[in-house]
């Protein structure tokens, strides 16, 4: 079977009125994942691993834990799934070399090119602005080097037996980004996802919903329709309202994935609706409150970090990473809750024991224990033992 054929019956065969998490750094792990999909998110990124780490992992499979970890040369967690995801799990990678792209994604790909065994898509980043990833000549640096990005790409479409995807923010006119766009097009990816936003603006900025057209209108339609998932993304709302380039993308065979300023469940649908695009996705809105995948609503904050921590506490997330997305919760809706109580309560906290206590879930976090305690005694693999996790500096 054609590993995008793969890909779309494990979809559900497209991404039309798909909702979807999108790659957050430190954010993005595999307890926020598990959480969006339990909420509604149809598929899910992890947040972006730079190449040169993910090329001295080791595939692990942790009994203990049901889960599959990727470990690097100091021993510590890069990358965690598991089972439940294996469906709907991106890839993302960072990168700027071709050769190193592929060394890095080959060793997410399980026995080789068995198959895409432990994750559906590899992406590439190709828009983020921040400087640890500029500075490597990676994220939106690639935006000004297509010839790199072509390389990159039909690299890893040569050689990978998964479908490879990528994901930029626009560039300085219509022209330029339009460009690109067929360029990667021409690459064979599965989908192109476009932020919606140049790049020197940052999320305070409002996101573009109406330049949508100026970005798609000359992309050819996929006539196989084997690529159903190629999409060109884009653009999110200006104050002007003006969405005359919905009545482009309604024409056209190519799905379009939209990305920026979905804050709550109904900005999915709206979003999909001003735009024309199939499917939409959202980064801090699930920060905030993952519930947004709900088409009920947004559950109580206090409910969702239970929830959280549950998940946290099942894939045996670090302390330090689970206290770090936490904390992105609740300031969102107090700048200064760090000060009170909870947030005092949180710093306290050295262990996900003390965690649980502190969300009432004592009780559950002793029955996990308990049950992969029994679980370890009883597999004498040497890979039962649990694999501890993230670095700890990186999420203070």
């Amino acid at each position: 079977m054609d590993t995008k054929e793969r890909f779309a019956i494990t979809t559900g065969g497209d991404y039309h009125g798909k909702n979807i998490l999108a790659p957050m750094v430190r954010v993005g792990t595999l307890p926020m994942r598990l959480l969006a999909a339990q909420y509604g998110a149809h598929i899910t990124y992890g947040e972006e691993l730079i190449d040169r780490r993910v090329m001295t992992c080791r595939r692990v499979e942790n009994n203990a834990l049901g889960t599959t970890d990727f470990i690097d040369k100091d021993q510590k967690l890069m990358f965690r799934t598991c089972e439940e995801e294996r469906t709907r799990i991106v890839f993302q990678m960072g990168t700027a070399d071709a050769v190193n792209a592929l060394k890095a994604a080959e060793i997410t790909l399980a026995d080789g090119h068995a198959g895409c065994r432990d994750v559906q898509v590899i992406d590439i980043n190709m828009g983020c602005p921040k400087h640890f990833s500029t500075s490597g000549d990676m994220g939106a640096k690639l935006l000004h080097k297509p010839d790199t990005v072509w390389d990159i790409l039909t690299t890893l479409r040569r050689n990978l037996p998964c479908p490879v995807s990528c994901k930029i923010r626009l560039l300085d006119t219509p022209e330029k980004t339009l460009a690109l766009a067929q360029m990667i097009e021409r690459a064979d990816v599965i989908a192109m996802a476009v932020h919606g936003r140049y790049i020197p603006q940052r999320p305070r900025d409002p996101a573009h919903w109406d330049r949508i057209s100026e970005a798609s209108q000359f992309i050819a339609p996929d006539v196989a329709l084997c690529c159903w998932f190629t999409a060109v993304l884009l653009i999110l709302r200006d104050c002007s309202g003006d969405l005359s380039g919905a009545q482009v993308v309604a024409g056209m065979s190519i799905p379009v994935i939209a990305n920026g300023d979905v804050f709550e469940h109904g900005d999915f649908e709206r979003l999909r609706n001003d735009t024309g695009a199939v499917a939409a996705m959202t980064a801090r809105g699930a920060q905030w409150n993952a519930s947004i995948f709900r088409h009920e609503g947004l559950l109580p904050l206090w409910q969702v970090k239970q929830d959280y921590v549950r998940h946290c506490i099942v894939t045996d997330n670090a302390v330090a990473n689970s206290k770090y997305v936490i904390k992105e919760m609740i300031m969102k809706h107090d700048t200064h809750s760090l000060e009170g109580v909870e947030g005092k309560a949180i710093n306290k906290c050295k262990d996900l024991h003390s965690l649980a206590q502190l969300y009432d879930l004592d009780d559950f976090y002793c029955d996990v224990i308990k049950h992969r305690t029994r679980k370890r005694a009883a597999d004498e693999s040497p890979n039962a033992a649990v694999i501890h996790q993230f670095d700890e500096s990186q999420a203070k």
